[in-house]
């Protein structure tokens, strides 16, 4: 079992003969302002003699949408099969953080920083690091843009949007050029910049930061909106649901709550409500399904960390134990709330495919990723793989990597 002084001496290792090349960090700005990125062109991948952590040993999961093939990130990105557990294809650079475009012949990655974070008076400001967009079918590597991202996704439009220290930016993945973006201030002086409440895109685009929504020009469109649908159309404010602008109805189930999280489904025509009543001498947490006029559909059973299936039929559910070392995952029917599947997984990072089908995440107990079939409830381990590689002359990829495009091209999005 590694220790944490020796994951430490490890990374500081890989940090060290790294060679990646690095940008000066981007100036923090007086106010929140959008940004201007600017578009690398097209270039072979670096064949350059470097260390990179290329195995695939307890990393973060991003799911292809052919619902079979993970990329797992690990300081690098390694495509496999989870069918037959074979490497497809392996990110030739350091990368913390990936996801799959709609149609599964791209990969958005979020690289590695190159330069050392700075330690500020009550936080640390992190390096900026490059966004990029691997083309699978020539195996081509794009810069996007580059900032203090640290994840990245997909949504059911095709665009991808990379967040980080206050910073956000949403990018077209087929056009390779970010669509919108903002940067934050520094709540004090010499710190690291901030963007509170967390702010998130709609459609238009949009970008809903607090209770202000400002389009791709920086210029402010509208107040209060409390929580938009991905449309842009509905909301959920002052305990009541309606269209943008009104009238709201009422939401009795929202009077009790003093706290509340949604989650709308990709199509916006329903979401899950979790209202927690933490008065004095109270301690209670309801869930419900609630279309977006305002109809509640039923009550959800008793779970946390709802996620919509792409074609709005299923819900899934994932609640940790108390030590945050293995998971209950429960996958729901969207039409009734009653549970369809109900499985024990040893782990707490499980990442849901596209259509709910299966589930996969790194063990809790060791170096391996965890694959469950919600359908079956069988769960088995993909082994692990060697953690560092050197990289030279030789082209690191362990399959013709035409061959995966056209797989995971035809996948299902449901």
């Amino acid at each position: 079992m590694k220790t944490a002084s020796s994951n430490r001496q490890a990374a500081l290792f890989l940090w060290v003969v790294c060679s990646c090349s690095a940008a000066p960090p981007t100036p923090a700005p007086s106010d929140a302002q959008p940004t201007t990125a600017t578009v690398a062109p097209i270039s072979e991948p670096d064949r350059s003699l470097h260390f990179v952590v290329q195995g695939f040993s307890r990393g973060e999961v991003a799911w292809a949408p052919d619902n079979r093939h993970i990329a797992v990130v690990n300081d690098g990105v390694a495509i496999v099969d989870t069918n037959d557990d074979s490497v497809k294809a392996r990110f030739p650079g350091c990368a913390t953080a990936a996801a799959f475009s709609l149609d599964g012949k791209k990969l958005v990655t979020v690289g590695c920083a190159s330069e050392p974070s700075r330690a500020t008076w009550i936080s640390i400001d992190y390096a900026p690091v490059p966004v990029s967009l691997w083309n699978l079918e020539d195996d081509t590597v794009r810069e996007i843009t580059r900032g203090r991202f640290q994840s990245v996704t997909v949504d059911p439009e095709g665009l991808a949007t990379a967040t980080g220290q206050g910073e956000i930016a949403l990018i077209d993945v087929e056009q390779g050029r970010v669509l919108m973006s903002r940067l934050g201030k520094a709540d004090y002086e010499g710190g690291p910049n901030t963007l509170v409440p967390p702010p998130y895109f709609v459609h238009g685009p949009l970008l809903v930061l607090g209770e202000t929504v400002l389009d791709p020009n920086g210029n402010e469109s509208a107040h209060s909106l409390g929580e938009l649908s991905p449309d842009g159309k509905t909301t959920i404010i002052d305990r009541g649901i309606g269209p943008v602008g009104g009238p709201y109805k009422p939401l009795p189930e929202l009077a009790a709550c003093t706290q509340t999280w949604v989650h709308w489904a990709g199509d916006s025509e329903k979401l899950t409500l979790e209202c927690f009543d933490g008065k004095q001498g109270v301690s209670k947490r309801t869930q419900f399904v609630i279309e977006k006029s305002g109809r509640v559909r039923c009550a959800l059973p008793p779970a946390s960390d709802f996620l919509w299936s792409r074609d709005g039929a299923r819900i899934a559910a994932t609640s940790l134990d108390r030590n945050f070392r293995e998971s209950t995952l429960v996958l729901i029917s969207a039409t009734d709330c009653l549970p369809i599947q109900t499985v024990e997984g040893r782990g707490a990072r499980y990442v849901w495919s596209p259509n709910l089908s299966r589930v996969a995440g790194p063990d809790s107990d060791d170096n391996s990723i965890g694959l469950i079939d919600t359908s079956t409830g069988s769960v088995r381990s993909l082994a692990a793989r060697p953690s560092p590689t050197l990289f030279g002359e030789s082209r690191p990829v362990e399959a013709d990597i035409s061959s995966l495009v056209s797989v995971v091209s035809k996948g299902t999005r449901s």
